[in-house]
């Protein structure tokens, strides 16, 4: 099975602060709302309104697949062969600019 029928949601935030950082959240796991759950879970709340939440699947847009292309491939792998809409990750990039 390819990664893009494991019945997957994705949640993101990209966060860009001009000269000082560009912050980074993805969340995947089997229903939207778990996705959107494990970006709250993790980030303070005036983040919230920069998430997005959308299915993983052949319709994605460019977005939805440069995030997807930070994941690390055996992740990937492993999401896309255990139960379908099961399995969950959560990964963080911050890159400081200054």
């Amino acid at each position: 099975m390819i990664f893009s029928e494991a019945g997957l949601f994705l949640c993101y935030m990209n966060y860009y602060a001009p000269g000082e950082c560009v912050r980074s959240c993805i969340a995947v796991a089997g229903s939207a709302q778990r996705a959107e759950q494990l970006n709250k879970d993790k980030l303070p709340e005036y983040f919230y309104a920069g998430l997005v939440t959308t299915p993983i699947n052949q319709e994605a847009s460019e977005d939805v697949i440069r995030m997807i292309k930070w994941m690390p491939p055996q992740v990937k792998n492993t999401l896309a062969n255990i139960p379908r809409g099961s399995g969950e990750f959560f990964s963080e990039l911050h890159y400081n600019l200054s």
